[in-house]
């Protein structure tokens, strides 16, 4: 059985970035609120609109996943 038919996602789901970096949103946010999993939309946002670019956000994403991962969220992260 896969971990998502055991469990309920509680699915944290930040559209944009204005003011506060990624890591102050999960810290501030989705940590204290208890989600286990999370949409990843505004590690790579510019306001409302997001591009992956392995230059500018392949460290990013790394450590990023690595401090999530310490406090047992998920990601999901879309590439359209």
């Amino acid at each position: 059985m896969k971990w998502w038919e055991n469990e309920f996602l509680r699915i944290s789901a930040v559209q944009c970035k204005y003011d506060e970096d990624s890591m102050d949103i999960l810290k501030k946010h989705v940590v204290p609120r208890h989600f286990n999993t999370e949409q990843l939309l505004h590690l790579t946002a510019e306001g409302h609109m997001a591009f992956y670019e392995e230059e500018r956000h392949g460290v990013l994403l790394d450590s990023y996943l690595a401090e999530a991962h310490r406090n047992h969220i998920r990601e999901i992260i879309y590439l359209n």
